[in-house]
């Protein structure tokens, strides 16, 4: 990350809540990997004695209120690479910028978002709308063109017998 602020921040513990003005970044990069589980072994559960389906409902009503005012991360990359597949997949997505206004772990709040961001050599995603953290939620426009669906391959042929040599998507 090249740079981060946090504008206007406060927090009251006897409230059990923080409120944030501004939080902005940019020229960040972010890598995922996903490695196969050992021969064996379960899938973890994302918190001891929470569901996966509720872990993130956990966490948002664990008392703590947090608000954001505004959001604004810019020039970010990420790249994913999964070894779970036949074949391993790795996706790269730059360009990423994310604008965001009024999100709130307050139970049904909502906010707005938007995301703008280049997948692989030469798609584009963008999204715009109304998005909620607490239950997850997310209505919004979506603009995707020229997405190059050969790197996706590993994910379909689990589902559909096909060999991709080329494509890409727009939606």
């Amino acid at each position: 990350v090249q740079e981060s602020a946090l504008e206007d921040a406060s927090g009251d513990t006897a409230k059990r809540a923080i409120a944030i003005g501004r939080f902005s970044s940019s020229g960040g990069s972010l890598f995922l990997k996903r490695e196969p589980a050992p021969a064996g072994a379960a899938a973890p559960s994302p918190a001891p004695g929470v569901p996966a389906a509720n872990a993130a409902s956990a966490a948002a009503g664990s008392g703590w209120s947090v608000e954001v005012a505004k959001v604004a991360v810019d020039r970010y990359a990420v790249k994913w690479d999964d070894a779970t597949t036949a074949r391993p997949v790795s996706i790269a997505a730059d360009g990423i910028s994310i604008a965001a206004e009024g999100l709130s772990t307050t139970e049904g709040s909502r906010g707005k978002a938007s995301l703008r961001a280049r997948i692989g050599r030469s798609g584009t995603l963008t999204a715009s709308g109304a998005a909620g953290l607490y239950p997850a939620f997310a209505s919004v426009a979506l603009d995707a063109r020229g997405i190059d669906l050969v790197p996706m391959q590993p994910y379909v042929e689990t589902v559909l017998d096909i060999d991709m040599t080329s494509g890409a998507a727009s939606a």
